[in-house]
């Protein structure tokens, strides 16, 4: 092929076409944002299962398995991770059967046609209807209890700090090669426990980490945002060299309620890596890497990696709950839970705002195994300044945080999760 200024390619199903330019980047997954979404048939599937990217000298285009769990098949045989596609290609993606045709001429506009099965049966539907409305009729009959009184209210804020991240620092060893300031800066919630730690989410330390979302990693290359550029640099030359010699470092203020600031490092606090997922980008020739903490494959579980605390030298108000008070409160199927942090639109302490909910789902959902309590689910209305902040829960005549705020998913808006504080007691040890 002589050049793609004049072609485009279309990936079709029985079920629809996705037309595509000769310069696009094609994400196929599972998750709202994919240019091709496909419906997933198992719980554990991955959101993002391969990208078709141009080749680097125009001429054509490859397909890049993104996929660690499920095999791609390319005209009935099971790809490895880069494959360089050819006119009439039929490509299997789990349920899904493509074919991925060459076309003359410059395209017309993009056509995205969703490739997935057919919609679910009524009968669920109404299933869901009438346990929405049991659901509701024991709400308002159970209101009223599990409330915070004003004044436990009033304890636990003076326990919270507003954060914002000020600057940005790529170091190599104990050496600083370049850093960043921010004109706006990230700004989330720390709190302060019983036993002088300082907990917050680990994305309000490391702001780059919730920066792309699962189908948004195909775009990840060409940002031009400072900081994920140098975590993407940073954990390529990591992975390629086979050391931590790069990291970055977060300069950050934190402000009590009396407006006392003082400065941290992300250096300053403690994190757990272990669930973190290492999503292999690019090429065989031009290898890229990036490290996020976003759940994928529809595990939540994933985002028990979102927390971090810092020593302090004081004590503060808010206890931090068990494990077995968590397993506790989930055989209970019904807690109402408060949520305390600083609004994106807010500045300093005067931003400070209370939500509630109740937790989501059924004890089952969320414990897991016997050995693990998975991310806290409920909804609160919670926007991006609240993370980090504690959810808070009434226990006997007093009050525990049960989790630290994280996100709010991506594809369900009205659902946003909280770390279990077990987590931050298992990270202690």
């Amino acid at each position: 092929m002589a050049g793609t200024m004049d072609k485009h390619y279309t990936v079709s199903n029985r079920n629809g076409i996705y037309t595509a330019g000769s310069d696009c980047v094609t994400v196929v997954g599972q998750v709202a944002g994919c240019d091709i979404q496909i419906v997933n048939h198992t719980e554990y599937e991955d959101e993002i299962l391969a990208k078709i990217i141009p080749n680097r000298e125009k001429d054509g285009w490859h397909i890049v398995k993104v996929t660690r769990h499920w095999p791609i098949l390319i005209n009935g045989v099971e790809m490895n991770r880069v494959h360089y596609l050819a006119d009439g290609d039929v490509i299997d993606f789990l349920n899904a059967h493509c074919v991925f045709n060459i076309k003359d001429g410059r395209q017309a506009e993009p056509t995205i046609v969703h490739i997935h099965k057919n919609s679910k049966k009524l009968w669920v539907l109404f299933a869901a209807i009438m346990i929405l409305c049991v659901t509701v009729g024991w709400r308002i009959y159970s209101s009223g209890r599990y409330i915070l009184a004003d004044e436990q209210i009033a304890e636990i804020e003076t326990s919270l700090f507003s954060t914002r991240v000020d600057s940005i620092q790529l170091l190599r060893g104990d050496s600083v090669i370049e850093s960043y300031a921010y004109a706006s800066s990230p700004i989330g919630t720390a709190f302060l426990t019983t036993d002088s730690l300082i907990v917050t989410a680990r994305h309000c330390i490391q702001p780059w980490l919730n920066k792309v979302l699962p189908y948004e990693y195909a775009s990840i290359p060409g940002n031009t945002e400072w900081p994920i550029k140098k975590a993407l640099f940073v954990e390529t030359e990591n992975q390629l060299s086979g050391n931590d010699e790069y990291r970055l470092r977060a300069w950050l203020t934190l402000t009590d309620e009396n407006d006392y600031s003082f400065t941290l490092t992300s250096d300053d606090f403690r994190i757990n890596r272990d669930y973190d997922d290492i999503v292999e980008l690019g090429t065989y020739d031009t290898p890229q890497y990036w490290r996020s903490i976003s759940h994928r494959y529809h595990r939540t579980d994933m985002m028990l990696g979102d927390i971090a605390y810092a020593k302090s030298d004081r004590p503060g108000r808010i206890a931090l709950a068990s494990e077995e008070d968590i397993r506790k409160m989930l055989r209970q199927r019904r807690t109402k839970l408060y949520f305390f942090g600083h609004p994106e639109s807010g500045i300093g302490n005067n931003s400070l705002d209370i939500r509630a909910d109740e937790l989501r789902m059924q004890g089952k959902e969320l414990e897991g195994t016997r050995e693990d309590v998975f991310m806290l689910a409920h909804d609160g209305d919670l926007t991006p300044g609240f993370s980090g902040g504690p959810a808070i829960m009434r226990s006997g005549s007093g009050f525990k945080a049960v989790g630290v705020i994280s996100v709010t998913d991506e594809r369900n808006g009205h659902l946003s999760y909280s770390v279990p504080t077990s987590e931050i007691i298992k990270l202690q040890r």
